[in-house]
């Protein structure tokens, strides 16, 4: 009621301002839902839409906070200041993967004891090294273009791709440290190539990755890390949500909200151009404690189910919630960029985010639980 007053004695100072306008008259005569309804709706919408592309384009300025390259696929990243870009992301992302003697891909998701596997580079920068807990010898991956093993064929989420094995030292090394016969150590052979999916590609950002799930970067923002705690049920300890567990390649920080990154259209950092292709959808790989290497609890899977789910198109809710958000690049205007922590990041244009379920209210225990 108090809605519609308001309404009409806006009408009533358009009728005053604009004299005996027959469209005037017409809409102060008009049904209420016909005519005005629609008009504040839209102009609400117009208005936030403008108020958030300003606060996002023009407010203080964000920054690289962190950045993590991720040498072997489901292993331990490497927290560097400053890292190249090539043409399948940063060097050396997710250029080695491990797989079982069928050559399926093996990750984090079946033997979290991945988490363990920690690599370093020598001085030169030649040389990869390999370190992980009861292992009595470290392992040593030349960096050199071609793997000294045999070309094969390799699965990734039934994707058949390219590839050449590494030494017998690194089978048997991963092998012996996993427990599993059959594991092999591989690299992208000469013959590989992994563009994008087509509706994930814009305006000549390919996005082609080496073994990385779906695009080649990942980028979350600093206040989406504090939302997260912050959510965390009071029994939970907040390391539930290092950022380890969900494994970005840039943090970005200084932001404004939690998840502004997931209205990003495209933005750039230093002098990279990128384009938000979707946001990452995640699954219980987060559960995994860097530390151990062990999958214990529910956290922090459950939290993000709980308040970052999307909506399915049938209405129901999505059971793989969304944190951060994936990218595009255009290699040819990249490659042979420096990327570092303090580079600014400039949102250039917004999108519409996925919609999101209602956050559900969080479990509450008596007695807390070690998880």
């Amino acid at each position: 009621y108090q809605r519609r007053v308001r309404v009409d004695t806006l009408l009533r100072v358009m009728s005053g301002a604009f004299g005996d306008d027959p469209f005037v008259s017409q809409m102060s005569n008009a049904s209420y839902t016909q005519w005005i309804l629609p008009l504040v709706s839209l102009m609400v919408v117009l208005s936030v839409r403008v108020w958030m592309r300003r606060r996002l384009t023009t407010a203080q300025p964000r920054s690289v906070a962190a950045l993590f390259v991720y040498p072997i696929k489901s292993c331990a990243g490497i927290r560097v200041q400053q890292w190249r870009v090539g043409r399948r992301g940063f060097v050396d992302d997710r250029q080695w993967m491990i797989v079982d003697a069928d050559g399926e891909f093996i990750s984090q998701r079946t033997q979290p004891r991945l988490a363990l596997v920690q690599p370093s580079y020598d001085e030169s920068h030649s040389t990869l090294i390999l370190n992980a807990p009861g292992m009595n010898r470290e392992l040593r991956v030349k960096r050199a273009k071609a793997a000294p093993g045999k070309p094969l064929t390799v699965t990734l989420w039934g994707n058949e791709l390219a590839a050449r094995s590494e030494s017998d030292e690194a089978h048997e090394w991963f092998s012996e440290f996993l427990g599993v016969e059959g594991v092999r150590l591989v690299r992208p052979d000469a013959a590989f190539s992994r563009p994008a999916a087509d509706n994930l590609q814009r305006d000549g950002m390919d996005g082609e990755a080496a073994f990385a799930d779906v695009l080649p970067f990942l980028v979350v923002g600093d206040k989406s890390y504090d939302e997260l705690r912050r959510q965390l049920p009071a029994h939970v300890d907040g390391s539930r949500a290092d950022v380890r567990r969900l494994r970005p390649n840039i943090v970005v920080g200084n932001t404004i909200n939690a998840h502004e990154e997931d209205h990003w259209g495209s933005f750039t950092v230093g002098r990279v151009a990128m384009h938000v292709a979707k946001q990452c959808t995640r699954c219980r790989l987060p559960n995994v404690d860097p530390d151990t290497g062990v999958a214990k609890g529910a956290e922090p899977l459950a939290t993000l189910l709980r308040y970052r789910a999307p909506l399915e198109e049938d209405g129901s809710r999505s059971l793989n919630p969304v944190f951060g958000v994936q990218t595009v690049f255009n290699p040819a205007q990249a490659k042979g960029a420096i990327i570092a922590v303090g580079d600014v990041v400039r949102p250039t244009s917004l999108r519409t985010p996925l919609t999101l379920a209602p956050v559900r209210a969080a479990r509450v225990r008596s007695k807390p639980k070690d998880e």
